[in-house]
């Protein structure tokens, strides 16, 4: 009878273990679905703030290069450029200046 009593005690215990094993597998299942939502969550908020890094850095040097063109603009003479001969006219007599004065 204290056998049978004890392999009674020992079939409920390995039961409860079962049972107890379960439960374990299910939590760790749950506790890894929550750890990717969590990491979904977090990937779309660096998305996000990609997006807004991005869009605020492109707006700030549109803005800068437009004021630093308009300043340019501004401080150019209304005289036109240059021709290209005329420069490769000038730079020929830099040249030959420089090369009497050797």
């Amino acid at each position: 009878a204290v056998v049978s009593t004890q392999s009674t005690g020992i079939d409920s215990a390995a039961v409860r273990l079962q049972a107890t094993e379960r439960d374990l597998i299910d939590v760790q299942k749950r506790v890894v679905e929550l750890q990717q939502e969590l990491l979904d969550s977090k990937t779309a908020e660096v998305y996000q703030l990609k997006s807004t890094v991005t869009e605020t850095v492109e707006k700030s040097l549109k803005e800068e290069f437009q004021t630093y063109s308009d300043k340019l603009a501004s401080n150019l003479p209304n005289t036109p450029a240059m021709a290209p001969k005329t420069i490769k006219s000038v730079v020929k007599s830099v040249v030959e200046e420089e090369d009497r004065s050797r």
